[in-house]
Parts: structure tokens; C-alpha cells; sequence
């Protein structure tokens, strides 16, 4: 998230949470690395935008976890007050349904076999 620039050099500063390290403030530049930084969310009022600064700044020190304070997670609560991962859902979801399928390859593998049975069981 965009912070105030810093007052004795007038850079732009950036308040974010990287894997390995924790939420910090850091120049626009270190955190970039140089390549290109869209914006995803705009404040439409002051009042958004100092909400989520403070919100964000709340959280200084606390250090990455993938399952409660990734980055996506602090970015989403900065700016809705609501803490949540859409990409975590997601993975979560996929990794289930790998090892449903997983399971299922396992077991057929066994000599197991599956009877579904469906509505229509062929009676007038």
C-alpha cells in the first residue's frame, strides 16, 4: 500500500508484507526491484485512504504467515477491514481436489471398484 512520502527526502514509501519477513514500510524503489507497480485499489475519499494507511500501519512488525497475514490478507484488511486470501481459497481448493483425485487413482489402483448409482435406475 502507497504511504505518505517520507518527509526528509520526499520519497514515495510503500507498507507491505513479503514472505520471509513481516509488514514494514519500505521505499517505493527496494520494494518495486525496479519493475512496474499498478495500483489495484484507489481511495475515492481522504477518509478511505487515512483509514487504510492506519489500518496498515497497525499491523507494523507482524511478521508473514501464508495462512493469516500473507500479503494479500493485509492488503484486503488495510482496505476493507475484513482479513481474507482469495489466492489461499483458491490453492486450498485445488490441493483437495488433487488429493480427492489422488485417492481415487490410489484406490482403483487397489482393485477397488465404484458403483454410482444415478436417479434414473431404468423403473417405468
Amino acid at each position: 500500500m502507497i504511504d505518505c512520502p517520507d518527509p526528509s527526502t520526499g520519497e514515495q514509501r510503500v507498507i507491505h508484507s513479503e514472505k520471509g519477513n513481516f509488514v514494514r514500510t519500505t521505499s517505493l524503489l527496494e520494494f518495486s526491484v525496479g519493475e512496474t507497480v499498478s495500483p489495484l485499489w484507489v481511495p475515492q475519499t481522504r477518509e478511505q485512504q487515512d483509514a487504510a494507511i492506519l489500518r496498515m500501519h497497525s499491523l507494523d512488525g507482524q511478521p508473514y504467515d501464508l495462512f493469516a497475514a500473507n500479503c494479500e490478507h493485509v492488503v484486503n484488511w488495510a482496505v476493507t477491514g475484513k482479513s481474507f486470501s482469495e489466492q489461499l481459497v483458491f490453492a486450498v481448493v485445488v490441493a483437495l481436489g488433487a488429493a480427492v483425485i489422488a485417492l481415487a487413482v490410489a484406490k482403483s489402483s487397489l482393485g477397488y471398484r465404484t458403483l454410482v448409482i444415478g436417479t434414473n435406475l431404468g423403473y417405468a
